[in-house]
């Protein structure tokens, strides 16, 4: 089987490649192709791969200097993992949109709306090659935001696009410190989700034959305990851990439904001028200048992660250091991760029936939507089939909110496959927050200003209809 990682040099390659090889069912004349713009990091993710215990027992060639095309040719799997456009348009975007009153991400906001417009391209044209060398195989995007690319592949090529989010184990965690107070990962909660991506819904679910929202309730109806934390985390992460559980259980009580995954821009669409208060109340405004020395600051560090990371390439790694080191040095991407949406992709795709939760066009798998509305939702994976579970709904208390949002990303991807400015302005009118407000006409346009070199010329006659 053909693996194709592009963008292979991400550091989360690390632990997702440990994981497919560590299964002895899977470990059948795997190619795995890493590649990446920078080559150096390819070269440096493909020697560190070849160091751990799971490479070393398996029956597998790793690949790292060659050309897209090649690697493409024939493949069977390909994953899409990097962001696109400048940080510099992408942190100046942030701040405009706070300014504004709007919430940033790369996700569900106007400026993942944006990020989209650079990012589509992009993928599209992976996936014009794709069409010529490897027609069947499956991408598994992981570029946000992933609904839009989703749409936007499904809809307009040949191949067959699955939306991948690293939220995807988020719920084995949460539900692990909600219901257990445990802070670790448990597989052990199968549920069945539906939704956008980052505001899904659990419908049902069972953990080891007892029901979910049984042992939901018994928790919450309990006197709470403190959350006893692993030593992974710093301080800011431990807040934002805790605030997010508060948030769940909170959406929980008042709305009764469960969310599948804890991403903060989600979140944020069920109590957005609250949560947008506390973001304001701590945040003092960016000047450009600010702003530049900030990312030269993120670059630093960045490079001192990259430098670190690879560093261990020369280092003698014992069988203790890929069993524990991940705890030592407080870094999840060496950790063996099998639980990985990807993983499981690559596995069901082998033939091991597996349950995964990726966005895709409806198809009628959820009802009362369009078959072309994109969505997140559970599907389960077995060879060639990739078919929806049964009885997918939204919550008719979310119908509304989660309907605008599919609206307006599946819009988008009309927009970028057409490069047509007005079915962008249409796709920005239906996102449900703020709708044709003279604020958010005045985000689109300096939104336009900032990212005028990396999005299609045409989308600069988006400002006629505003």
């Amino acid at each position: 089987m053909k693996l194709v990682f592009i963008g292979g040099g991400a550091h989360r390659h690390l632990g997702i490649i440990r994981g497919l090889l560590d299964e002895d069912e899977t470990n059948n004349d795997f190619k795995i192709c890493l590649y990446d713009i920078n080559k150096r990091r390819a070269e440096g993710m493909a020697r560190l791969i070849e160091k751990t215990p799971e490479y070393k027992k398996a029956n597998c060639k790793i690949l790292w200097n060659g050309e897209l095309e090649e690697f493409l040719d024939g493949a069977n799997f390909v994953s899409t993992v990097f962001m696109p456009g400048t940080r510099l348009s992408f942190e100046l975007c942030n701040e405009i949109s706070l300014n504004y009153g709007f919430h940033s991400s790369d996700n569900i906001s106007f400026n993942g709306a944006f990020l989209a417009l650079k990012g589509g391209p992009i993928i599209l044209d992976i996936c014009k090659k794709m069409e010529k060398y490897c027609p069947d195989a499956i991408l598994a995007n992981f570029v946000n935001p992933v609904a839009v690319i989703s749409a936007l592949i499904n809809n307009y090529t040949k191949i067959k696009c699955l939306g991948v989010c690293a939220g995807y184990t988020n719920h084995m965690w949460d539900l692990n410190r909600i219901i257990f107070n445990k802070d670790e990962e448990n597989p052990d909660f199968d549920v069945e989700v539906c939704g956008v991506n980052h505001l899904s819904f659990i419908l049902r679910g069972r953990y080891r034959e007892k029901d979910l929202f049984e042992l939901l309730n018994q928790s919450i109806s309990k006197k709470s305990q403190k959350l006893k934390f692993s030593n992974l985390w710093s301080k800011k992460t431990k807040d934002f851990i805790e605030k997010g559980l508060e948030k769940v259980i909170e959406i929980y009580k008042k709305f009764g439904v469960l969310l599948f995954s804890t991403e903060g821009d989600g979140m944020c669409h069920l109590f957005y001028e609250e949560t947008l208060q506390e973001i304001l109340r701590n945040k003092k405004k960016k000047t450009l200048r600010e702003i530049k020395k900030e990312i030269k600051e993120w670059e630093k560090r960045k490079e001192i992660l990259d430098k670190n990371f690879f560093s261990l390439v020369k280092e003698n790694l014992d069988k203790n250091f890929w069993e524990r080191g991940w705890k030592k040095l407080k870094n999840l991407n060496l950790k063996k991760d099998k639980n990985s949406i990807f993983v499981k992709i690559i596995r069901g795709l082998m033939g091991k029936k597996e349950k995964i939760v990726t966005s895709q066009v409806n198809k009628n798998s959820v009802r009362s939507f369009p078959e072309r509305f994109v969505l997140e939702y559970s599907q389960v994976v077995e060879g060639e089939n990739i078919k929806p579970v049964e009885n997918l709904f939204i919550p008719e208390n979310m119908f509304g909110l989660i309907s605008s949002i599919s609206q307006h990303q599946t819009l988008l991807a009309d927009a970028i496959y057409y490069r047509d400015p007005k079915i962008l302005y249409n796709a920005l009118c239906s996102y449900p927050i703020n709708q044709l407000s003279k604020k958010s006409k005045k985000l689109w346009r300096e939104f336009l200003e900032i990212n005028e070199s990396e999005i299609p010329i045409e989308f600069q006659s988006l400002k006629d209809y505003i």
